[in-house]
């Protein structure tokens, strides 16, 4: 049993690989985790531009849709049907 431990020892080179691999992996997830902190000003003026467009929307569900003064535009598969009748 002893031997076979002897067999796979780890000379300085592969520990340093090992390590160097760890730091790499662990600068990996670290960079991962801030990014929200990073870019906390850009989320928050989501967030701002997000109320604003549900405040726009909300409001214009309350108005009536006839008292527009624009023509409703339908689909030309709809043109195609009135006009063949």
């Amino acid at each position: 049993m002893i031997n076979l431990l002897m067999l796979n020892t780890l000379n300085p080179i592969d520990i340093v690989f090992f390590i160097v691999c760890a730091v790499i992996i662990a600068a990996v997830v670290g960079v991962y985790f801030l990014i929200p902190v990073i870019n906390k000003k850009q989320y928050q003026e989501q967030r701002e531009n997000l109320k604003k467009r549900e405040e726009a929307f909300k409001s214009n569900l309350t108005v009536d849709p006839t008292a527009n003064n624009e023509p409703v535009q339908t689909s030309p598969i709809e043109d195609e049907n009135k006009e063949s009748k």
